[in-house]
């Protein structure tokens, strides 16, 4: 997204932050330009090589009047309003879909992402029951192949 930094920059710089005790955060737009399902598993691979202490994910919201607006115009096709975006609910969903990675896509890469970095509650509802939650979450662990515990 053309700001600057090499991945070998960002590398450094997270183990620079941790080596002095700072935890590091790293936040993950899914969809960006060229992204595609196998990219996405390169940003997993990279939270558990770096040892980022959390990881939050969201999906790219093509504003009005932006170069990326332009680029789903020509390379995607819009799903729905940006005004349906929600952005901080379990809820989200993709405003837009490409051909390299698809709406279903998209969603699946999210759901993996919160079962990766024990990110549960962006993706089980509030409203069912802590049974229902627990099967739920065990579920999603079997279907990602990960541990009780974040493997992050």
């Amino acid at each position: 997204i053309k700001k600057g930094e090499t991945l070998q920059d960002i590398e450094k710089s997270i183990s620079i932050l941790k080596s002095v005790g700072i935890k590091v955060i790293g936040l993950f737009i899914i969809g960006l330009p060229g992204d595609n399902f196998e990219k996405f598993n390169r940003s997993l691979e990279f939270i558990k090589r770096t040892k980022l202490d959390s990881a939050w994910f969201g999906f790219l919201v093509p504003f009005k009047g932006t170069k990326v607006y332009e680029w789903v115009r020509e390379k995607g096709r819009f799903l729905r309003n940006f005004d349906d975006a929600l952005f901080f609910s379990p809820n989200i969903r993709p405003i837009f879909e490409t051909s390299q990675f698809t709406e279903k896509e998209m969603l699946q890469a999210y759901e993996k992402a919160c079962t990766v970095t024990g990110d549960f509650a962006r993706i089980i509802p509030s409203h069912l029951s802590v049974f229902k939650k627990e099967r739920m979450k065990q579920k999603l662990l079997r279907k990602y192949n990960q541990k009780e515990t974040k493997d992050i």
